[in-house]
């Protein structure tokens, strides 16, 4: 019966019951209303970091039938003229940093195991488009670096000065294809190009003493002040380092 205890408890339960779920959906409207933006800005990034990242892999796999399929304008030419080696995609991380009505940006870190088991990596910034669903329309190689500041450790520093030390070695040697090896991104690339000249004859013979101090670390990145000497000439060097899977590889030399 209606007056029963059995149906007021039922009825308190079922009641109950509704009123936690209305609280749930007033709490969760409610929280959407309060960090909105954030909660729509997230999920509306989903489409073009996914798309990035299937460019990027398919780039790398020689894939050129899916990166076509995800860009368009100028990465789409790049795709259609892809003749890359082709490498395994070792980690990839992809970053919404900015969108719009139908517009993003995204940066990317590859890094790639190469046919001969060598390590790269590769530091870009895409723009995407909405064009019957999110295409890459330019990639272009930009050294971000993702993670936190932290203090350079010893043993980073003393492998960070092996690995510099090796690639001069092996410079001085001729041995200009080993020496690459060393190298990632941007000046494995500019290295590889410079091949067919400058692997003609040693850049020097003789390397000396080589310092180098740590200034800076952030995320898998490194920069270290090195002076060191070749061919009874000093050099002084700001040198980018970036550690990949198989160790410290150099990003970069500036000379000051």
């Amino acid at each position: 019966m209606p007056g029963s205890v059995f149906w007021r408890c039922f009825t308190l339960r079922r009641f109950g019951a509704k009123r936690a779920v209305a609280t749930a959906i007033i709490a969760l409207v409610s929280g959407l209303l309060v960090s909105g933006p954030t909660v729509w800005k997230t999920l509306a990034a989903i489409g073009p970091a996914k798309a990035a990242d299937a460019y990027i892999r398919a780039l790398a796999a020689g894939d050129r039938k899916t990166a076509l399929a995800r860009s368009s304008g100028n990465a789409a030419w790049v795709a259609k003229n892809l003749q890359a080696e082709k490498a395994d995609v070792v980690s990839l991380r992809a970053f919404v940093t900015e969108l719009g009505k139908g517009y993003a940006e995204a940066l990317i870190y590859a890094e790639l195991k190469l046919g001969d088991g060598s390590r790269d990596a590769g530091w870009y910034r895409l723009a995407l488009v909405q064009k019957g669903g999110w295409k890459v329309i330019s990639a272009a190689e930009h050294p971000w670096v993702p993670g936190a500041k932290k203090i350079a450790a010893k043993k980073d520093v003393a492998a960070a000065k092996e690995v510099f030390a090796s690639y001069l070695r092996l410079l001085s040697e001729n041995k200009y294809a080993e020496a690459a090896k060393l190298l990632c991104g941007p000046a494995r690339r500019a290295h590889e190009r410079g091949a067919p000249a400058l692997g003609v004859a040693p850049l020097f013979k003789r390397v000396g003493e080589i310092f180098l101090t740590p200034v800076w670390r952030k995320g898998n990145q490194m920069i270290c002040r090195v002076a060191y000497e070749v061919d009874e000439r000093r050099v002084d060097a700001l040198v980018r380092f970036a550690k990949l899977g198989d160790g410290w590889h150099v990003l970069g030399v500036d000379q000051v």
